[in-house]
């Protein structure tokens, strides 16, 4: 009985660890709450995916952590998928303090072409 216990203990700080790490770090940290027009704005969709994404995502859009967002675009459109990148969904965090209001639109529109 007593092993089940720290089974459950240990899965469940497994799970919150991993959930903690999902929007990786952050090259604006310090301008968290700050207006958009103070972060560096990255047009590259790409790199933007690499930077904040990836971690849960997969570097192939494959999935793991996060859903598969090989076909976003096929489930999708640009405004749905700017607006969970913006506000977060389930287990995926806002990125509305994160990433400018370009970089969030950009990568909604490349995500949007994955079909």
């Amino acid at each position: 009985m007593k092993n089940r216990v720290w089974l459950h203990v240990g899965l469940t700080l497994i799970v919150v660890g991993s959930l903690a790490g999902c929007g990786g770090g952050s090259k604006n940290e310090g301008n968290v709450g700050n207006e958009n027009t103070n972060r560096t704005s990255n047009s590259k969709p790409a790199t933007t995916y690499k930077e904040n994404c990836m971690s849960c995502h997969g570097g192939e859009l494959q999935g793991g952590m996060g859903p598969s967002l090989q076909k976003a675009g096929a489930k999708l459109t640009k405004d749905q998928l700017a607006t969970i990148i913006t506000n977060g969904r389930g287990g995926m965090p806002s990125f509305k303090d994160r990433l400018s209001t370009e970089e969030i639109d950009n990568l909604a529109a490349w995500l949007a072409e994955k079909k």
